[in-house]
């Protein structure tokens, strides 16, 4: 396999699927060890040439939260995805913003493939497809799916940065969905975390933090500018909401719910 941290704007990777299908992705931008990308709108029995027109078309999902099959990640879906590098294009059309993090695969044009074409066998093939990442994730911790995790936060900020409002608010769901909005936060700060500041107006790891935290708070639109940016402006003494760290453990014990700390990902 291509090695991941090699991997840079342009770059195409060919994915080898089930029923001698191949489905490719191309790289879009690198911030850190992170990888933004899209899936192509190709699907076909033979391996594109890189003058292929369908490399340069974003592949559209049906997914009504995400036009686009566009997403970051930080390594492969897994080891056993059989990927191959075919070369590099250039990438001289407009890119939609889009902020889903995935492991990396380009499996969106498969699974409409299948549903057309072999829907007895679709779910079986997910099964097993995702059965590698549901291992995964559930070593990472609970995790909130992202488009939920944003209307969260909408919910929990409707108009300012209120500690006592949110709080309140999140009591009201589910035990799971508390612990899970917890630990998809902390995988958004890490994220942010990459970024480099602007000017280089370094403060402390601590106020750093806080200004990430302000960030989320400020909700997708706000979050996402900031990653298309590549840096952090904000004022790491003004720009601060330190709050929000403690908002999930608040409201946990303010509705009662009995919770383990390893259940937890640290906010860092």
């Amino acid at each position: 396999m291509y090695d991941f941290d090699k991997l840079k704007t342009g770059d195409v990777l060919v994915e080898k699927l089930p029923y001698g299908l191949y489905t490719c992705l191309v790289i879009i931008k690198t911030v850190e060890k992170s990888k933004q990308y899209y899936v192509a709108d190709y699907i076909d029995i033979t391996l594109p040439k890189l003058t292929d027109t369908r490399l340069k078309q974003i592949y559209p999902t049906k997914n009504p939260f995400s036009e686009f099959a566009i997403s970051w990640a930080e390594e492969y879906h897994d080891s056993s995805i059989d990927f191959e590098y075919i070369g590099n294009i250039e990438i001289d059309f407009h890119i939609p913003k889009n902020n889903e993090h995935f492991l990396m695969n380009a499996r969106d044009p498969f699974w409409d493939w299948m549903e057309e074409n072999r829907p007895e066998k679709i779910e079986e093939e997910k099964d097993k497809f995702y059965g590698i990442e549901d291992e995964i994730v559930m070593n990472n911790k609970m995790q909130m799916d992202d488009t939920k995790f944003w209307k969260v936060i909408d919910h929990l900020f409707p108009d300012e940065l209120d500690e006592q409002y949110a709080i309140k608010k999140l009591t009201k769901y589910p035990r799971e969905e508390i612990i899970s909005f917890h630990n998809t936060l902390a995988k958004h700060l890490e994220v942010l975390e990459k970024l480099p500041l602007k000017d280089n107006k370094y403060n402390s790891d601590d106020a750093f933090l806080y200004t990430r935290c302000f960030i989320v708070a400020q909700g997708l639109e706000y979050y996402n500018e900031t990653l298309e940016d590549g840096f952090i402006e904000e004022d790491l003494v003004e720009d601060s909401f330190e709050e929000l760290l403690e908002i999930t453990e608040e409201a946990l014990e303010r509705a009662n719910y009995s919770y383990d700390y390893q259940e937890l990902l640290e906010l860092k």
